[in-house]
């Protein structure tokens, strides 16, 4: 190790001590991915895809062995001490509800979602598209015997009285039939029915799960919580936030976010402080803020808009390869993880990094063009919060790369004895 890395990593050890978190601020400089994203899901008629907040609280804790709801694990400085520890959040544990509604009616044509099928539901954004691409046989006979022929089926279990019921989520403006089989000829009877206007009574138990605003702005009183990625942080951050022996919990966040963690930085500690302040300026996603939002009464408008807009940029990729610059580059990565996976399940943001390698790594973009192209085609980068993450990881590395470029250009001067 040379004298001049010694010297930093000194620095460095004395900043931290003295309140300013130097090896946290060069983690983020050195890994920009360390940014997750928190990104919508794509309006599909899985049920599957509304992402499960209300159960976060019960399995934020699973990987690291504990199955208390509300419970998260971390570092807390206490009495000159620095040590390990699990907290019960309150507010965490309170923030899902779910409510049961016996007996509940609707027509055939209200239900837009389904919980499983030997179809991948993935593949389609309404229930009248997977109709007319996967039940093309039960669907020929548009009559009332072919509407009877269909409702008939056994596994149909909201019709014939068996275990399946029907569920709602307050952030969602689906209706979903969690079933256990018919599928296909469920949508192929909803389909017929809407063909003859004729309505079909669906009657059954009804669950809507929600967000408690209370407890969702409680928790956002009490703690900044910061998106960050997992392996990343486990990888750097872990260590340089004990370094700077700043109090901080995480927790997993739900599926799809199978990678990401959310950082709970209590606001009454200064350290914690002094962390959130560098992760709101560096662009992370603030999740307290996203639960308020999602737990607020116009969540489902504000989050249709997005869905529908991420739809339409899902269409228009065939288009960008045709373009020039970083637009083409998302293009041409975009199409080769669709060789591989559904549009509505691409991880897009590993997208977006293959883009910005290239990009910066290769063709010597500017960072702006890039951010453009991205916040224009990208269907992660809707919400304001993502492009605000992603405006800090464009960013993030461009800096790199220039960092990288200057590095190989500059002679190493030989380090003293």
């Amino acid at each position: 190790m040379s004298f001049r890395t010694l010297a930093a990593k000194f620095l460095e050890t004395v900043k931290d001590d003295l309140g300013i978190p130097a090896r946290l601020r060069r983690v983020i400089a050195q890994a920009p991915n360390i940014r997750m994203r928190v990104d919508d899901t794509a309006a599909v008629i899985a049920s599957s895809s509304v992402v499960r907040w209300h159960e976060w609280s019960n399995h934020i804790g699973f990987s690291q062995g504990s199955e208390k709801n509300g419970e998260v694990r971390g570092w807390r400085a206490s009495d000159g001490h620095y040590q390990s520890e699990h907290r019960h959040i309150p507010a965490l544990a309170r923030l899902g509800s779910s409510e049961t509604t016996a007996h509940f009616t609707c027509d055939i044509a209200d239900v837009t979602g389904l919980s499983a099928s030997k179809s991948d539901l993935y593949r389609f954004y309404s229930m009248q598209q997977m109709a007319e691409q996967a039940c093309q046989a039960l669907i020929r006979d548009v009559s009332q015997e072919g509407l009877a022929q269909n409702l008939r089926w056994p596994e149909i279990g909201i019709v014939h009285g068996t275990s399946d019921f029907l569920v709602q989520y307050d952030w969602d403006d689906g209706l979903y039939l969690a079933n256990s089989g018919g599928s296909h000829h469920f949508v192929a009877a909803q389909h017929i029915a809407r063909q003859l206007q004729q309505t079909v009574a669906l009657q059954g138990r009804l669950v809507r799960n929600g967000l408690d605003a209370e407890a969702a702005a409680q928790l956002n009183d009490d703690y900044a919580i910061y998106a960050v990625t997992k392996d990343v942080f486990f990888a750097e951050g872990l260590d340089a936030m004990r370094d700077f022996k700043a109090t901080h919990y995480w927790g997993d966040l739900p599926q799809p976010y199978d990678n990401g963690v959310a950082i709970f930085l209590p606001r009454d500690e200064a350290r914690s402080r002094k962390v959130a302040e560098i992760f709101e300026s560096e662009g992370f996603t603030n999740v307290g803020e996203l639960l308020m939002a999602l737990a607020s009464p116009d969540a489902t408008v504000e989050r249709r808009a997005r869905q529908d807009e991420i739809r339409s940029r899902i269409q228009a990729l065939p288009e960008l390869e045709a373009k020039a610059g970083a637009a083409h580059l998302f293009g041409k990565h975009a199409a080769a993880s669709l060789r591989d996976e559904l549009p509505t399940a691409v991880n897009w943001q590993s997208v977006e990094q293959a883009t910005m390698d290239e990009a910066f790594g290769v063709h010597r973009l500017d960072a702006q063009s890039v951010y453009d192209a991205l916040a224009r085609h990208s269907p992660g980068a809707i919400s304001s919060q993502a492009l605000h993450t992603l405006r800090a990881t464009v960013d993030g590395y461009a800096a790199l790369h220039e960092h990288q470029v200057a590095k190989q250009a500059t002679p190493q001067a030989p380090s003293p004895d």
